[in-house]
């Protein structure tokens, strides 16, 4: 992800979203409108390997870039991009070389912490968005605590933990929503899939089949709680 700001000069405000992706095609090398604030704009970066950025138009028509990603194929001239309050998802197809091969890019974003509606996707970005789940699927910590990950190559994951906004959610796994807070990312180096599990003590870690690794803590706030419930645990140990 970056922050780097430009000046939108490809933008054609006459231009339908729809009519630019579909009648110019996916080209690479200009600023195609994907909807509402976004853009993208497509590069190759080497033989056969292709990158994409993800800008948001703000109120003084300046671009910001706030996410980028690799392929080994071209997008296609479909897309979808989806709306939930301030929570954004984007859907890009590429094609193959493949026949009959359809490769799926999904793609969602947590806008909270400068948006709260889609009405106000016009402003400056005060902050930059969270990369979340592409389905936005969460799995409880505990209590209203939740997590979940993105793999971001190889060797690098992303652990997200998460601060429900709902006292009555339930079960082991939920979707992550408006009105949920993301409090804490841990990075994740290592060779095989790091998992989240209780150690020895009972304590919330990230554990690793890498030789040598570390389990990272998880320490949830302990803040949370309110006077009278701090004096009963405090009386009634």
């Amino acid at each position: 992800m970056g922050n780097n700001q430009s000046t939108q000069k490809d933008y054609k405000p006459e231009q339908h979203v729809h009519q630019g992706m579909k009648e110019l095609g996916f080209p690479l090398g200009q600023k195609i409108p994907l909807g509402g604030q976004f853009f993208i704009e497509g590069k190759e970066l080497e033989d056969g390997i292709y990158g994409f950025i993800i800008y948001h138009l703000d109120g003084n028509r300046n671009l910001i870039n706030f996410f980028s990603f690799e392929t080994a194929h071209l997008l296609r001239n479909e897309f979808k991009i989806g709306y939930d309050g301030p929570i954004v998802k984007f859907v890009f197809e590429t094609d193959s070389f493949e026949k009959g091969l359809k490769c799926v890019l999904k793609y969602s974003f947590d806008f909270s912490a400068s948006f709260q509606s889609e009405r106000d996707f016009s402003g400056p970005l005060l902050s930059m968005p969270f990369l979340l789940h592409p389905d936005r699927k969460i799995t409880n910590l505990s209590g209203k605590y939740w997590y979940y990950w993105i793999s971001v190559d190889a060797t690098h994951y992303e652990f997200y933990i998460v601060k429900s906004s709902e006292t009555q959610r339930s079960g082991f796994e939920s979707t992550f929503k408006t009105g949920d807070v993301i409090i804490q990312k841990i990075n994740v180096k290592s060779s095989y899939f790091p998992c989240v599990m209780n150690d020895e003590q009972g304590n919330l870690v990230i554990a690793s089949a890498d030789e040598g690794f570390e389990r990272i803590p998880i320490r949830l706030p302990s803040d949370d709680l309110t006077l009278a419930e701090a004096i009963i645990q405090k009386t009634f140990p």
